[in-house]
């Protein structure tokens, strides 16, 4: 007669062999014991991991059944509760029944509630955690986050497994960072994740959880203090977790967008292809249907924006309209608005700004206040377009409840003032105001000097300051206004971190407000770094019609700097930057080298 513990004692030893071998026969046999002995308790555990492994739905509802039934009628140790909220856990991510999440939750507190002084409780937090956190995201209760985070750290805290366990606080903490963007968690979620990662072997999956997690706080640092050496760290975190094949569409979109935050910085465009490389990969691996899809393909959309934004690729403009016309999800369409307000600033086809108005109407609005703010940009791009009054008087009135709604000190709160003022300096373009005018100064002052400004956005603000600037002197003929304009056009040249076209255009407008004071020297410094921007808009990098419009935007701007080099007395530098606006010209005509 077999020996029913020597048995047991047998099957828990398979047991044991298959968590370090990972080899699923070995778990089958053990399984199979616990059946012909009538072990209820293990074999309900035992169905449990075979399901995490397989994932057979009869084991997670056959080992579900068991535990519940010695829950009722054996009583059942603090091990065994956990593995029943588990199990509860198991079968709300496959059904998406909030009951479930419920029981498992009163189980872990019950099993909290009953523990003794030589209880480990470790585990039983840990799940408690990782539920409330599930519950979190279906309901937006935060008290269920903050008490996650709390039994997370209680899991934690002086755990040997504690470099593992602190991957799930870190992600708890990340989760109240993107709700409360509090110092205090963002600071404890860094360093959690560093101390998982550098206490996990490489091997390790949850190694790349930790790195990601690492990444993707720095990256919320680095938006909130402008430290670079955040954003540098945490673009090496999230390349080194896109490594690991698990969560590669998540991993893949939270790196392209860091690198869109480092290309901010640096201007230089092998972070912008990296990221658009990144956000391909991401909407690539995310399938039809996932509700993640919308979002990705917005972020690669951006970054194809972006590109041409600061590099005038139109392709890529077009590329990103054309994602954005395909992903059928109301989520797109905001962005989509956007898109084709570009489409029309660059073609001068109405229809394009016919579809932003159409889009921005039809985007939802989980976000009223942004939702305004698209909608009246969408209109000023449809004034311009088709001339309507009625369109850039509904745009001010947006605008003007946008700025009531956006707390002050904000990056939506500047750029509200810039695109308010925009919007004044318009309509007195359009209706001579004076007032209108005055609006658009006081408006555009305000941007310029807000706090929380991104430096390329800055150098916007101090452009249309320094436009509606020019407009008040040709009024007044102030010469303090004009030494405004000139300052203010200086600044935007001066910005680095701002597009090459955008300081290049600044610069000429530079040396032209220096040259109208009779101020030649300013104006040949201003024009000589015009001149000398130049090849960063005729780059061979861009398609041909590109490097053509960005020199249909620069026209006469070398013979404007060989004016003032002239008025200097500088003749051989006059000469030199003619000839350097023939080669620009030269450039941009030939053809792309195969």
């Amino acid at each position: 007669m077999v020996d029913r513990n020597a048995h047991l004692a047998a099957a828990a030893g398979l047991v044991d062999d298959f968590r370090r071998t990972g080899d699923l026969g070995l778990l089958d046999r053990a399984i199979a014991m616990f059946r012909a002995a009538a072990d209820t308790g293990n074999l309900g555990t035992a169905l449990l991991s075979r399901f995490e492994h397989s994932g057979r739905r009869a084991d997670l509802d056959e080992g579900l059944s068991l535990l519940r039934q010695l829950a009722i009628h054996s009583g059942v140790t603090i091990d065994r509760l956990c593995w029943l909220a588990q199990a509860y856990e198991h079968r709300h991510r496959l059904d998406g029944a909030g009951a479930d999440l419920d029981a498992a939750i009163t189980l872990c507190r019950t099993g909290a509630d009953r523990a003794g002084p030589a209880d480990d409780l470790a585990m039983l937090r840990h799940v408690l955690g990782r539920c409330l956190r599930e519950r979190y995201r279906a309901d937006g209760r935060l008290a269920d986050l903050d008490a996650a985070i709390v039994a997370q750290r209680a899991a934690a805290d002086g755990h040997p497994l504690r470099a593992g366990l602190l991957v799930n606080l870190a992600e708890g903490l990340r989760a109240h960072v993107e709700r409360c963007g509090d110092a205090d968690s963002l600071r404890e979620g860094i360093a959690a994740a560093d101390e998982a990662s550098a206490g996990l072997p490489a091997t390790e999956a949850l190694r790349a959880d930790a790195l990601h997690h690492a990444g993707v706080l720095r990256r919320y640092r680095y938006e909130r203090t402008g430290a670079v050496a955040d954003i540098e760290a945490a673009v090496r975190c999230l390349r080194e977790a896109v490594t690991d094949p698990a969560n590669a569409a998540d991993r893949a979109d939270s790196l392209g967008i860091a690198l869109i935050r480092q290309f901010e910085v640096t201007g230089d465009d092998a972070p912008l292809a990296e990221a658009i490389e990144a956000q391909r990969h991401a909407v690539a691996a995310t399938p039809s249907g996932d509700p993640n899809r919308p979002r990705r393909v917005t972020n690669l959309a951006t970054a194809l924006r972006d590109r041409y934004l600061h590099f005038a690729d139109l392709p890529a403009l077009r590329e990103a309209v054309d994602l954005l016309r395909a992903t059928d999800d109301p989520q797109c369409r905001s962005t989509l608005g956007i898109a084709a307000q570009d489409m029309w600033w660059r073609t001068r086809d109405a229809a394009w700004a016919d579809e932003a108005v159409a889009s921005a109407r039809a985007a939802p609005e989980p976000d009223p206040v942004r939702a305004r703010h698209t909608l009246a940009n969408a209109l000023r791009c449809r004034f311009a377009a088709r001339g309507a009054p009625d369109d850039l008087r509904a745009a001010i009135d947006l605008l003007e409840q946008v700025l009531r709604d956006t707390a002050y000190g904000t990056q939506d709160h500047s750029r509200c003032l810039g695109n308010l003022g925009g919007a004044w300096l318009e309509a007195y373009q359009r209706f001579d105001d004076p007032a209108a005018l005055d609006r658009a100064i006081a408006m555009l002052g305000r941007a310029v000097r807000a706090d929380g400004v991104a430096a390329p956005q800055r150098a916007w603000y101090q452009q249309r300051w320094a436009q509606a600037l020019g407009r008040q002197f040709d009024r007044t003929g102030d010469p303090a206004v004009l030494r405004r304009v000139t300052a203010a056009y200086a600044a935007a040249a001066a910005n680095e971190a701002t597009t090459p076209m955008t300081r290049l255009l600044a610069a000429s407008d530079w040396a032209d407000a220096a040259a109208r004071s009779q101020d030649w020297a300013t104006a040949r410094a201003a024009a000589g770094l015009a001149i000398d921007l130049v090849p960063y808009v005729t780059s061979r990098r861009l398609a041909r019609s590109d490097r053509e419009y960005g020199l249909t935007r620069l026209s006469g701007v070398a013979a404007d700097a060989a004016a003032c080099a002239l008025q200097t007395g500088a003749v051989e530098v006059a000469l030199r930057w003619l000839e350097q606006g023939r080669g620009g010209a030269a450039r941009a005509d030939a053809g792309v080298p195969q």
